[in-house]
């Protein structure tokens, strides 16, 4: 089984939990013992105590059952036939939903980026996360088709309940596969402004919506329950993921989460990461010591700005697909350089398009969102401006965290859109 992911993105990592979930079951008696060899287990045991990271239970538990019945390159074949078509499926509905022009194009797009092909090939927590925030932002144009005068007084509660607890459920899910809090929690405001803002518009009949300010939103039941979810859903994300936080470099007087700015190297110069980690310590340091020199202050807070910027620039780059691994031209592979030829290609004129276009439309939908929240909100015609906002909030995450292209698979729609209103303005079609 192992030799079947062991070119999936972290794929011992999730092979060694699988393997770990197995011993706690057979310590419940929940399975047997000698299905998987003692060696194995011990090995498995002594490399995840040494990894700075853990997997939620989804897929281990689906790479368990592969691994209990030797399914082998068989489980490559299952995770393409049965998750291919279900992601393809949500992309199409929410394309459908959002009434996108030149659907079937930007459908093409999808299901031809190296990053789906390559994720859909080597089995990871990826796609199935990915699935899952599709199905759960498939959930929001519901509301916006069911939720109006007429249908208020047609079992509207009862469809609410419903869909507010799948929704809610299918992110609970999500956070089992993956630590995606950061695009989840932005999905999960947006789901209750849309309930506040239609409640406002509809069932209060409130005249004067197009005055109220998104600050009235804070004192609606609808932020007690929004706070109440996303206090949950933080304390759950800790729980399983709180050893991303681990402390790289013990030598730093003043220590931040490892997992910030951990630039990876290409396309990043070499050790960028320590460096960044270093600036920030040394500057604080400074900052607190009582004798203040402020010409090694200033020194020290230009390299924090510059480690930092470099940081940021080269997370895009590697975000986008500008990060792949050395190679020698002895040691050339010829599928694996046309693949990665492919993927700096599609970075260069989709993904990196795509990211700034999503970037620029939540900027702009943040303004209006500001001044006339219960128009814009409830104007079917804006979700996307208010999933670039979702969007843009978890791509920002991802440039001070991990910049590695296949976090983007969850908003790798949304990015498509950006990339074809990126040069159809740019060759001023439809300007």
């Amino acid at each position: 089984m192992l030799e079947s992911i062991q070119n999936s993105p972290d794929g011992y990592f999730y092979y060694c939990s699988a393997v770990e979930m197995y011993s706690k079951f057979t310590e419940i008696n929940l399975l047997p013992n000698g299905l998987i060899e003692d060696d194995i287990i011990i090995e498995c045991f002594s490399y995840l105590d040494k990894e700075p990271y853990y997997s939620g239970p989804i897929f281990p538990f689906f790479l368990l059952i592969g691994i209990i019945f030797k399914l082998g390159f068989l489980f490559n074949i299952f995770h393409i036939i049965f998750l291919a078509p279900i992601y393809i499926y949500l992309c199409n509905r929410i394309l459908t939903q959002l009434d996108i022009k030149q659907k079937i194009k930007i459908l093409y797009a999808v299901i031809f980026s190296p990053l789906f092909i390559w994720l859909l090939i080597y089995p990871s927590t990826d796609i199935v996360s990915s699935i899952l925030i599709l199905c759960a932002i498939n959930y929001i144009p519901l509301v916006y088709k069911r939720f109006n005068k007429n249908l208020y007084k047609n079992g509207l509660n009862s469809f609410l309940i419903k869909t507010s607890f799948l929704f809610l459920l299918t992110l609970f899910i999500t956070l089992l596969c993956r630590p995606l809090i950061w695009l989840i929690s932005p999905l999960i405001v947006f789901y209750f402004a849309v309930l506040w803002t239609f409640d406002l518009k509809f069932r209060k009949k409130s005249s004067y919506s197009n005055k109220i300010t998104i600050i009235k939103f804070i004192y609606s039941k609808y932020f007690f329950f929004l706070l109440s979810i996303l206090s949950t859903f933080f304390v759950i994300s800790f729980f399983f993921y709180s050893k991303y936080y681990a402390y790289p470099f013990p030598d730093n007087e003043f220590q931040i989460p490892g997992i910030l700015f951990d630039t990876l190297s290409p396309p990043a110069p070499v050790k960028l990461h320590e460096i960044t980690h270093r600036s920030i310590s040394e500057f604080i340091s400074s900052l607190l010591n009582s004798k203040l020199n402020f010409l090694d202050l200033f020194k020290k807070l230009l390299f924090l700005v510059l480690s930092i910027l470099q940081s940021l620039i080269f997370s895009l780059l590697s975000l986008s697909g500008f990060q792949t691994t050395s190679y020698l031209y002895d040691e050339l592979n010829i599928f694996r350089f046309i693949m990665t030829s492919y993927k700096a290609v599609f970075g260069l004129f989709i993904n990196l398009p795509g990211i700034f276009i999503v970037f620029i439309e939540s900027i702009k939908a943040f303004q209006i969102l500001k001044k006339e929240p219960i128009e814009f909100i409830s104007n079917k015609k804006n979700i996307f401006s208010l999933l670039a906002i979702c969007s843009t909030f978890y791509c920002l995450t991802l440039l001070i965290t991990v910049g590695h292209i296949r976090y983007l698979l969850p908003i790798l729609p949304f990015l498509v859109i950006g990339s074809q209103m990126f040069w159809r303005r740019l060759i001023n079609i439809d300007k």
